[in-house]
């Protein structure tokens, strides 16, 4: 579609400067955007005014930045003429109009005009998003949908600036405003443009880089590129002396050649195919030692020379990308055209490192601007944004797209489309991979282990810790299907290149396969066993510290692989059993995509017999599978230490075995307990004491800090209740440093193992307030996704249970939510309170728990008697809690209790700018704003005090006396 646009000269003479409108488009779609450039002819420095052809003002998503209009969320009600208006010096005026049309919305998924638009920038510029929503907001809060927002940068207000944007800054940002009970969200799509550079070679284009360090045995760099001509330098870097080291990657008639020369070794690599001109490629080259290898696309990996020897290479002089300042400064053997790279560079990766292209260069050459999404890659009308990726762009697809390209029907991922696990887009949709006791579509259903035994299908897998210095491991397995698929790996890097260890089920046979010295042909350790469907198989493999492979499958006897013994296995990611995280990328020899189908039981690596669920540093979609008649590892024999005096041991008694016998740390007649092999400590504070030595005592300006490692154990007489419950209420204000952990525990009595019994949890789970109840047997739980805690701000929850219903309030916020019924009445809640996690957490929670809360706890309350609870008369146990720092002032409560007609909510946030406490806190039911009656206007800042002052005058003149619990 193109631009209706027409030139109105009015009584002008015909030598008025001319005014072009470009680009020419003008129809465009619902919440499409568009920038319409006028230019005169008289020159770039006259001054140019767009204004509305009916007299009215623009309206707030179209505006003007120089002479641009950028048009930005586009509605019907845009539709119209827009003039660009310009005036000689003897002020003539002369115009040219621009007919925008915006077809009718026949998508129902377009956002509301308050909650939706884009913004565009050039590489480099400062952008401030504005957070225009229709309410007067108390507060605002700014995040990224797709990472991470700078931690320099002010979240809380309303604009969010961001200098020197980059390519890594365009995406989706987000606005929470929130006034009263209300909340909207405004989503920002920052579209950065001029990002990825296109080397002309007009006469001469290159951009330069800091030297490529940490290749003196081994490196590894990865680039993606564009070709518009099919000769010219890619890569260069050197070392400064005569006679130097080098490696270049250049293009030759079209076939990409990495070339190198290690101390006079010269070598050239070529693969099979060209690369292809106008389209995409990415090539990765490996060196360890004397080995190594050249992988273009998808075709197959080109190795070192058999017989290169090892030589320390060293490129001290500066890299280049697309060309170099002088051609004749580089070697004869490293490119064979003297010429630089025609084409779009999108990425640069060396060693672990993304290079961020423009930011991190020193200098630019002869650079101008690729264009990779002049040609709308994104389908469904997605949004297509320059990025560094292996094709220059990336998309955001609308709601009901998916894919890399937004090209198939399918619902993307979104804050909760997965719960508590991980949401992954694929071609057909997306895709949850729920963490350990998290099964279904959205991960909502919870589901609990009698035993260590797990199950696995094509996308789960269980993380471990790393292998130590012995690369062994064993399991037993049993198998659902033949189908192939991976049931051990463990690699040197998470991406497709260096060593690698795994143990596969091929073609019905188990094979160890693994890769030393950056070779990318595995070697390959097969077993003769034929492995039975639904039988239990044992596997011990793994490779020895003399350099033997080694493979036994039951009974058979072992099998060896002898090749490469003089070079060492390189192993630094964690241990991936069932499968592996596809976020990974394996290598192309490796020739098995697929995770095993089927369960693994007693698992050891590197010696170690690990409990397949307490010890799993990550999972995704694993689920259970009972057995019976597993045979256990027989005993290990331990030398017995030298016996010294209490506390110490070695032969000459050296060394600290027990730390609490040795130092005694704990302080106020505090029980002491040692950990990590004595060398750690651990103390139980005797009623009315805390800290890490249980040396302060608490007092009503004391808040408790938990590290992630302790608790407080209250009495239930704190709360007055039954062991039987119908309602139960509790209220908690913290404050918040890490995403997850164990807020309250309310459930069995003290030391008991959790059986399946009812219990109350608050918990943190990324960030948001989570409530967990159990009753009868049955169980749910709600999360409160309004409120983020992790912003070292004092939140308060308060939870409010009757019979099978209850409602979880965080601030001003409630979500409710209610267990299955069953006809019981009443929670049987005997144990004690547990603040900040529990003693031995998975064992009382029966791992539905596995990390404790960390951050500050200022206060728990007995909302039924509206006080909070004295710690010191209450606390039967604390254990690694320490004292926070300045905690300033402890609410008397956290309700009020006899204000039901409330206007405007009073949070946490006003309160602590209040230097004396007033005598109560916050947040259900809301403060009534009574100045309001009378006509006084407050504003949303105002301060408690403020407000209590204007309240005792207002009850002195209408002689109304409020009681406050």
């Amino acid at each position: 579609m193109f631009s209706n646009f027409h030139l109105n000269y009015g009584t002008a003479p015909e030598s008025l400067p001319v005014l072009q409108l470009e680009p020419s488009r003008s129809m465009v779609r619902p919440g499409e955007s568009l920038v319409v450039d006028c230019s005169s002819s008289a020159g770039t420095g006259v001054p140019i005014r767009w204004e509305k052809s009916d007299g009215t003002a623009l309206p707030y998503n179209i505006r003007q930045e120089g002479n641009r209009l950028y048009i930005q969320n586009a509605r019907e009600d845009d539709s119209g003429t827009y003039t660009c208006v310009c005036y000689t010096e003897d002020g003539l005026r002369y115009i040219s109009d621009f007919q925008l049309e915006v077809e009718e919305n026949t998508i129902s998924d377009v956002l509301p005009r308050s909650t939706s638009r884009m913004e565009f920038a050039e590489r480099g510029t400062t952008v401030k998003l504005q957070c225009n929503t229709d309410l007067y907001p108390t507060s605002y809060q700014w995040s990224r949908v797709d990472g991470e927002l700078p931690t320099d940068r002010d979240t809380r207000g309303s604009i969010l600036t961001l200098t020197n944007v980059q390519a890594s800054d365009a995406g989706k940002y987000v606005c929470s405003a929130k006034h009263g009970g209300q909340s909207v969200n405004v989503v920002i799509t920052l579209v950065v443009n001029n990002v990825i550079p296109f080397f002309p070679q007009s006469p001469r284009s290159y951009m330069e880089f800091k030297s490529f360090d940490n290749v003196y045995s081994k490196f590894y760099f990865e680039i993606s590129f564009k070709p518009e001509k099919m000769n010219g330098l890619i890569l260069y870097a050197s070392q400064r002396r005569p006679n130097q080291d080098y490696i270049s990657l250049s293009l030759r008639n079209g076939y990409p050649q990495f070339r190198f020369n290690f101390d006079g070794q010269q070598v050239v690599l070529q693969p099979e195919k060209p690369v292809l001109m106008g389209q995409w490629h990415t090539v990765k080259v490996n060196r360890v030692r004397n080995n190594g290898f050249l992988l273009v696309d998808d075709q197959t990996p080109v190795n070192f020379p058999e017989k290169l020897k090892f030589y320390g290479l060293n490129l001290d002089d500066h890299l280049f990308i697309g060309g170099v300042p002088q051609f004749d400064q580089v070697p004869a053997s490293a490119v064979e055209f003297k010429e630089g790279f025609v084409g779009c560079v999108s990425r640069l990766k060396l060693n672990d490192r993304e290079v961020q292209l423009y930011e991190d260069a020193l200098e630019t050459v002869g650079i101008t601007t690729c264009e990779p999404c002049a040609e709308d890659p994104c389908k469904n009308y997605g949004t297509c944004l320059e990025a560094q990726t292996a094709q220059g762009y990336s998309c955001l697809c609308r709601d009901g797209y998916t894919g890399k390209n937004c090209q198939n029907e399918g619902d993307g991922c979104s804050e909760d489309t997965c719960g508590v696990g991980r949401c992954e887009e694929t071609d057909s949709g997306s895709e949850c991979y729920c963490p350990i006791h998290k099964t279904g579509d959205h991960c909502q259903y919870t589901e609990h282990y009698t035993d260590a035994t797990l199950a696995f299908k094509d996308g789960s897998y269980a993380a471990y810790d790393k292998f130590q210095s012995k690369r062994s491991i064993r399991f037993r397995f049993k198998p659902d299907s033949l189908e192939n698929g991976i049931m051990f790996y463990a690699a040197e890097h998470e991406q497709s290149y260096g060593d690698f260890m795994a143990v596969i089920l091929n073609n019905g046979f188990v094979e160890l396969r693994y890769s030393v010295a950056g070779k990318m042909k595995p070697l390959i350790v097969r077993s003769t066993v034929p492995i039975e469907v639904g039988q239990w198989h044992t596997v011990s493999a793994g490779r020895t510290k003399a350099g033997i492979g080694y493979l036994q499958v039951d009974d058979e006897a072992v099998n060896n692989e002898m090749s490469n013994r003089n070079t060492p296995i390189l192993l630094k990611t964690k241990v991936y059993a069932g499968g592996y995280d596809k976020r990974l990328l394996l290598s192309q020899e490796f020739g098995i995509q697929r995770g095993f189908e089927g369960c693994i039981a007693e698992l050891e690596t590197s010696g170690n017999k690990l409990n397949m669920i307490d010890d799993i540093r990550d999972s995704a979609n694993v689920y259970h599978c009972g057995h019976a008649g597993a045979p256990q590892p027989d005993p290990i024999d331990e030398e017995s230490p030298v016996t010294c005096r209490p506390g110490r041991g070695g032969y000459d008694c050296e060394s600290v075995t027990d730390i609490c016998l040795d130092q005694r740390p704990c302080e106020n007649g505090a029980l002491c307990q040692t950990h990590a092999g004595g060398q750690n400590y651990t103390c139980t504070c005797q009623p009315g004491y805390l800290g890490l030595r249980c040396e302060a005592q608490y007092n009503t300006l004391v808040a408790s800090r938990f590290n992630g490692n302790g608790f407080i154990e209250i009495s239930p007489k704190a709360f007055k209740n039954q062991e039987n419950q119908i309602t139960t209420e509790i209220a908690i204000m913290f404050s918040a440093y890490e995403q997850n952990g164990l807020l309250i525990w309310y459930g069995q009595r003290n030391g008991e193992e959790f059986l399946g019994n009812d219990y109350i949890a608050l918990s943190l789970s990324n960030g948001y307030v989570e409530l967990t109840i159990r009753m009868d047997g049955q169980e749910s739980y709600v999360r409160n996704s309004d409120v983020y805690v992790v912003d070292n701000e004092r939140h308060v929850a308060l939870v409010r249970r009757e019979r099978n219903q209850f409602h979880l309030q965080v601030d001003s916020l409630t979500v409710h939510g209610e267990t299955r019924p069953t006809g019981k009445q009443t929670l049987e809640i005997p144990g004690s309170i547990y603040i900040g996690g529990v003693p031995d957490i998975e064992r009382v929670t029966g791992n539905r728990f596995n990390e404790s809360f960390n951050g500050c706890v200022f206060t728990v309350e007995n909302i039924a008697e509206g006080q909070s609870i004295e710690l010191r008369d209450f606390a039967i146990r604390t254990v690694n809690v320490d004292v926070c720092d300045d905690p300033s002032w402890i609410p008397s409560s956290l309700l009020y209790t006899d204000f039901d007609d409330l206007g405007d909510p009073l949070g946490p946030y006003e309160f602590d700018k209040i230097e004396e406490p007033p005598p109560v806190h916050i947040i259900y039911p809301r403060p009534y704003n009574c100045a309001q009656r009378f006509g006084i206007s407050l504003a949303p800042w105002t301060s408690i005090v403020a407000i209590q002052l204007i309240m005792v005058l207002v009850n002195h003149f209408l002689a109304i006396s409020y009681h406050v619990l």
